[in-house]
């Protein structure tokens, strides 16, 4: 609306009365709103339509208050954003999804369960404990029970059944193996772990045939084609720096000369050897963590049992 409709809109109210109608209010807002918006790239703005009625006021018609206008524009604008915005977003999260070939499941996630279910915890209890609130005690205590016989669970169920954690062990690793080149985070890990454990592959060298790079097939052009990372060579006390070569063309030789350059465990075979070696440091980790959530739930309990007391002792 121009600046000469306005002011023919208000000389035409009536100057003796002193209450003005909603509808006026409505339309000066609209009025404001609509100088304030910047108009289309054609130009066009809401227009108002009007008409005056018997007692000399104007009656607006609620379907025809276009006010707003802007803010639809900029409303429909935010949408676009986050239609744009979300497949962007799920794209990241589908590559973090592939660095490991989790099935849909990837540790960063888990990460992130792991922390919020922490936040939570301290949350509850600190806020419960200081605010003498029953209610986040008992969620608290509730929850760290609950934890706790799921670790006692899940350390059964490993034990019993060790061949199926043996086989989902074997397919994340050589799924991993297959994507060694796809992320240098996931390539450090395989380095670390085969170079701490003195292995390589998950049950032997060959596994290295599952990735494209140092697949031994005739269709692979690969400089590292029958190699192995460096991380599975035997080091040389001698060399300072790392030799990153070290593992080309090592699995063209006889197997009985594999032993003289590279290791010839598998990673899974040296876990399941470390594990009976380090059982005692394991068990006393697991029993150092019980020991600590069997002591929260005696706090929160004992401060549950005080609260109620001294609530208990008020009402007398």
């Amino acid at each position: 609306m121009s600046r000469f409709g306005r002011d023919v809109l208000m000389l035409s109210l009536p100057s003796h009365q002193s209450h003005i109608s909603p509808q006026i209010l409505l339309l000066r807002r609209c009025t404001i709103i609509d100088t304030l918006t910047p108009r289309s790239a054609a130009g066009t703005s809401t227009s108002f339509s009007a008409t005056t009625s018997s007692s000399g006021w104007l009656e607006l018609s609620s379907s025809e208050l276009g006010c707003g206008h802007g803010a639809k524009r900029k409303k429909r604008q935010e949408n676009q954003d986050l239609q744009a915005f979300l497949p962007c977003s799920w794209g990241v999260l589908s590559d973090l999804t592939k660095v490991t070939r989790m099935h849909g499941i990837d540790p960063v996630v888990l990460v992130l369960m792991v922390g919020v279910v922490m936040f939570t915890l301290g949350f509850a209890g600190c806020v419960g404990a200081l605010r003498e609130n029953i209610c986040l005690l008992n969620f608290f205590c509730g929850t760290i029970v609950l934890i706790f016989f799921l670790e006692l669970a899940v350390a059964v169920l490993a034990f019993l059944f060790q061949d199926w954690v043996r086989d989902r062990f074997r397919e994340f690793f050589e799924s991993n193996i297959k994507s060694y080149r796809d992320d240098i985070d996931l390539q450090n890990l395989i380095d670390s772990l085969q170079k701490a454990n003195q292995c390589c592959g998950a049950y032997g060298p060959e596994d290295w045939d599952l990735n494209v790079y140092f697949n031994c097939s005739g269709a692979s052009y690969s400089r590292e084609k029958c190699g192995v990372p460096f991380s599975c060579c035997v080091p040389d006390p001698a060399q300072k720096v790392v030799n990153t070569q070290c593992g080309y063309d090592v699995r063209i030789q006889l197997k009985s000369k594999w032993d003289e350059s590279i290791f010839t465990k598998g990673c899974i075979q040296a876990l399941e050897s470390w594990l009976p070696r380090n059982i005692y440091i394991v068990a006393g980790i697991f029993i150092a963590i019980s020991l600590l959530q069997i002591f929260g739930i005696f706090l929160a309990r004992t401060l549950i049992s005080d609260i109620e007391a001294v609530k208990a002792g008020h009402h007398f």
